[in-house]
């Protein structure tokens, strides 16, 4: 499953359409493993941070 430009909230399609840019050229598909690598990272900070509260 690719993310896609329809995908995205209405709100962000209107900011790009809006910027003047043609969004089907400039708007790159979002693979799997691009997700998988995004959420591993948010994680890692994410607990990160919860874990140096904890320590304080």
């Amino acid at each position: 499953m690719a993310f896609e430009f329809d995908d995205l909230p209405h709100f962000a399609q209107e900011y790009l359409v809006g910027t003047g840019k043609n969004c089907t050229r400039h708007f790159k598909r979002v693979e799997e493993a691009d997700q998988a690598l995004w959420a591993g990272v948010l994680n890692f900070w994410f607990l990160g941070r919860v874990f140096d509260r904890v320590r304080s």
